[in-house]
């Protein structure tokens, strides 16, 4: 079984009415931008941020992505084997985009957007009925088929995960998102895996399995994290790539986020980070679950595929991207970037949904950029800048290193060696990497085992391919979709 991290049970997709939020503004407090001193200190920090994640995409990779002609998409759009006996990298690596910014000057004004109106449904929750100071950390397993075992490499992943964060007293559920492979016709983990997780107090939750004739690529997967909105048992949820390990306690952001009665909170339900060149990690956030934010996105995203279908390659504006247009003062920011156009690492996936939903739709997140944190908020129906906070969570942290925290609390094995190839062969030592194969040594000690290590470590041909989204698989995926009435997913025993 081989699965994907993307890195998130039944699929509710159904068109909301109720009430109606616009978003033609977006109001800006006031603070200094000064060009010179962004480039300088983002320099820094790329310098800094590099030392932490080595891995970056392939350049000749992403260019191939990125330059294909109209002439020859139509023989990739038609052609899928490429796409299901290659080995994916499982990763989500970072390229940046950088735009000149304006002289420093104080940002008081607001900035217009062409997104048309979104219909939003009120919560069902009430305050009765919801969760209070009930955590999870998510992870998402796709694509697992028995035809692939490697999906184990994340299965001890979960397992390394929920051990140390016991020992350093964390009081969350971890949480795996699992979703079969939709060309097979399993239904569920073996036993055995069922077992050694629910031993190791991991939650197992069962994710809609996509229809055969959809592409299970790293473009559609990596929206399906998104389903941590669907953990309605829980009051917050903090989403983690299949190969990021906590090396600290990570409860403090859900302390500061929804602290005890009585205490005003320093964070916003929803948690967004920038990295390297992107504004938001699709690889670390949080979110507060409610099923109809879920149906918003949803209809977010259909709305954007339909989109698709009226335009020519790639099939996505860098003016509007998922709908808004940011204009001066406005801008996003990254650690080592900033601009004003849908133009970073996944902005057409994953990462430009993750940073548009929360602060243009929902209009509630903290967005925290390397020692920075900014609280988005709404006024009058507008999305509103409401506090900068500088260097805030440091004492929070376990750790004392160069880095703030949450960046040095947590650690994200992009690209390759993963910690689990350990278990393989010897190599350059990552950080962290020595901690996880002791880890996973003590719990092999503990319950008298042996892990099998063909799992993580034979080559296999596996379902998945790319380790990045691409316009191509965006495009493809969309026409498969609207092909079948707008359905992915398996909804009957036929469908297997």
């Amino acid at each position: 079984m081989y699965c994907v991290i993307a890195v998130i049970t039944v699929l509710i997709i159904f068109t909301v009415h109720n009430l109606m939020i616009t978003i033609p503004q977006v109001q800006v407090g006031t603070y200094v931008d000064s060009k010179s001193s962004e480039h300088e200190y983002g320099q820094q920090i790329n310098t800094k941020m590099d030392e932490y994640d080595q891995s970056h995409i392939s350049p000749t990779e992403q260019e191939a992505t990125n330059n294909i002609t109209n002439g020859d998409i139509n023989s990739i759009v038609n052609s899928e084997s490429a796409s299901e006996d290659n080995e994916e990298s499982i990763s989500i690596n970072s390229s940046s985009s950088t735009t000149a910014m304006p002289e420093s000057k104080e940002i008081t004004a607001t900035a217009t957007a062409t997104t048309p109106e979104i219909q939003i449904q009120t919560t069902t929750r009430t305050p009765e009925t919801a969760p209070k100071r009930k955590w999870a950390y998510a992870y998402l397993i796709g694509g697992c088929s028995s035809q692939t075992p490697k999906y184990h490499a994340y299965i001890y992943n979960a397992i390394v995960v929920s051990r140390r964060m016991k020992e350093y007293g964390s009081k969350a559920d971890i949480i795996v998102m699992i979703q079969m492979w939709g060309k097979s016709d399993e239904t569920a983990l073996p036993q055995e895996d069922v077992d050694m997780l629910e031993d190791a107090g991991v939650k197992i939750v069962y994710i809609p399995k996509l229809a055969p004739y959809m592409q299970e690529v790293f473009y559609t997967l990596m929206l399906e994290k998104f389903r941590i909105l669907t953990l309605t048992d829980y009051s917050r949820v903090l989403y983690m790539d299949g190969d990021v390990i906590p090396t600290c306690n990570l409860d403090y952001l859900f302390d500061l986020s929804e602290p005890e009665d009585g205490i005003e909170p320093l964070l916003k339900e929803n948690l967004i980070i920038g990295w390297k060149g992107e504004p938001a990690s699709g690889g670390f956030f949080m979110f507060r679950p409610d099923m109809d934010d879920w149906a918003v996105m949803q209809q977010i995203i259909r709305d954007r595929e339909e989109e698709i279908l009226t335009m020519e390659y790639p099939w996505w504006n860098a003016t509007i991207g998922w709908g808004h247009q940011i204009e001066l003062p406005d801008f996003w920011d990254a650690p080592s970037s900033k601009g004003n156009e849908w133009t970073w690492y996944g902005a057409f996936a994953d990462q430009g949904l993750l940073y548009y939903w929360p602060k243009y739709v929902k209009q509630s997140v903290t967005i925290i950029n390397y020692n920075k944190a900014r609280n988005w908020s709404s006024r009058n129906g507008t999305a509103y800048l409401e506090k900068e906070m500088t260097s805030i969570f440091d004492s929070y942290s376990c750790k004392d290193s160069g880095k703030p925290s949450p960046y040095r609390d947590f650690i994200h094995f992009t690209g390759e060696p993963k910690p689990w190839t350990s278990i393989c062969e010897s190599h350059r030592d990552r950080a962290g990497m020595s901690e996880w194969l002791k880890t996973i040594k003590e719990y092999e000690e503990e319950k008298q085992i042996t892990l099998n290590s063909d799992h993580v470590c034979k080559k296999s041909i596996n379902p998945v391919v790319v380790g990045f989204p691409t316009y191509i698989h965006m495009y493809n995926n969309t026409i498969k979709k609207q092909a079948h009435n707008w359905e992915q997913y398996v909804t009957t025993e036929s469908d297997e």
